[in-house]
């Protein structure tokens, strides 16, 4: 540990092709203390082989699973991740209540090797699993999910005819977005 202020720590490589390099950094770069290195190391590995086959964000797939999850019909059962470190990922808090809803066996959640429970108790599970389990919890509220698809779809046929008008907020004049660019972005997604 340096004596100067910001606080530095000293870091020594030990990698053949950086022997003896070394080099002052922040102590937030360092993730964990060096004898837990391997944990670590393993773990990241485990995350990076959940995470090999998750979606982008033009997957349609993708873009189908974020509208059945936005409506927030599962919350606390359920939900899966939107950002870059964790898109596509399942994970299921309640695992007994949603083999009940869904009506599947435990071992459904399972099936992809990579699926682990962490000490919370929250099952995670890769993209393949995540798709699966969105159909099948779309059948649960396909009348409800219809609706929601319907009122997309009449939105956006109205605003590829008269554009689209966003509010602006306090003094901030609002913006308008043109029939035309409302119907190429409809028509991109």
């Amino acid at each position: 540990m340096g004596t100067q202020r910001p606080v530095r720590v000293k870091v020594r490589f030990v990698a053949e092709e950086a022997e003896g390099r070394q080099e002052w950094v922040p102590p937030a770069r360092l993730r964990v203390a060096w004898q837990d290195k391997d944990a670590w190391l393993a773990r990241e590995q485990q995350w990076s082989e959940l995470t090999k086959d998750s979606p982008d964000d033009e997957d349609p797939a993708f873009r189908a699973v974020v509208i059945l999850f936005d409506e927030h019909l599962w919350e606390g059962l359920v939900s899966f991740g939107v950002n870059y470190r964790d898109r596509g990922l399942l994970y299921v808090d309640d695992v007994p209540a949603l083999t009940a809803l869904l009506d599947v066996p435990e071992s459904f959640f399972c099936s992809d090797p990579r699926t682990f429970t962490d000490t919370d108790g929250v099952l995670t599970a890769p993209w393949p699993t995540t798709v699966e389990v969105a159909r099948l919890l779309a059948r649960t509220r396909a009348d409800y999910l219809m609706t929601v698809v319907d009122k997309h779809e009449r939105q956006a046929r109205q605003d590829a005819i008269y554009g689209h008008y966003y509010p602006g907020r306090g003094k901030s004049p609002g913006t308008h977005i043109s029939p035309e660019i409302c119907a190429e972005v409809d028509r991109s997604s």
